[in-house]
């Protein structure tokens, strides 16, 4: 979350004012090429909703940078896990179709949990992807990337 309050429902932890660092406005500012904000919590938890934080940070996407969320993966091997991390893969995908994707942490969970990542093989992750181009690199910067 970028600051309690934003959403108005959000409640907790300021990284603004405690890490002294303005996600919002390098997104806002387009000074990213990818975002990835950290929402490690469950749909169903209200003063940390996960749909209610992506589609807060989706309205702050004004230059239509890629934006995957992170996912907390977690180390619970039950079915509730499994449909938690599914949903929220479903979820990303609703709210930020341009921006299908997300960032599993911790990965070591995921290849330690081989139900989960069958059920992710078997269902949303069934087709390979690719990474969308980013469309507002110019040319120098895409040849920089291709001589890197």
């Amino acid at each position: 979350m970028w600051r309690p309050g934003y959403p108005a429902s959000v409640e907790g932890f300021d990284q603004y004012e405690e890490l002294y660092a303005d996600a919002k406005l390098w997104l806002n500012k387009g000074w990213i090429d990818y975002f990835s904000p950290q929402l490690y919590w469950p749909t169903s938890r209200l003063t940390q909703s996960y749909p209610v934080l992506l589609g807060w940070w989706s309205g702050e996407n004004t230059m239509n940078r890629h934006l995957w969320p992170g996912i907390s993966v977690g180390r619970d091997t039950s079915s509730v896990n499994t449909t938690e991390v599914t949903n929220e893969i479903m979820i990303s995908r609703g709210i930020t179709p341009k921006s299908s994707g997300v960032v599993h942490w911790s990965i070591s969970s995921l290849t330690k949990n081989p139900k989960l990542a069958q059920a992710l093989l078997d269902g949303p992750y069934k087709k390979q992807a690719l990474v969308p181009p980013s469309g507002w690199l110019d040319n120098i910067a895409r040849l920089r990337q291709k001589l890197a």
